[in-house]
């Protein structure tokens, strides 16, 4: 069985829902980005978290809320794979892109996610 360990990055909206469905499901909150499989936000905010979970080698799912959202309506974990929890902030990537110079986007993070 695989183990959810979830980070929250540049979260707006009230989190209490979001945590609960978390811990109800048997996954954990971690605040470490070393360390967590899932990070969920609601916006693209760059963060020394949200850096350094793009810097890892290995794979984290990067999804927006609506995946919690949905887990709990399911009361399951549901597969990450759907565009529709895909983080979508089209100016943000190209304030980023312009930031850095060259092309940024979650999608080159998405791709490498692992299952579920």
């Amino acid at each position: 069985r695989r183990e959810f360990r979830v980070m929250f990055v540049g979260m707006t909206s009230d989190r209490g829902m979001l945590e609960r469905t978390v811990v109800k499901l048997g996954g954990v909150l971690v605040e470490d980005p070393c360390t967590c499989t899932h990070v969920v936000m609601d916006r693209i905010k760059l963060s020394a978290k949200l850096l350094t979970v793009l810097a890892r080698e290995e794979p984290c799912v990067i999804v927006r809320t609506r995946w919690l959202e949905d887990c709990a309506a399911q009361s399951t974990w549901v597969p990450t794979a759907s565009d529709k929890f895909q983080v979508q902030d089209a100016a943000k990537q190209k304030e980023l892109s312009e930031a850095m110079g060259t092309p940024f986007s979650l999608n080159r993070w998405w791709d490498r996610r692992p299952p579920g």
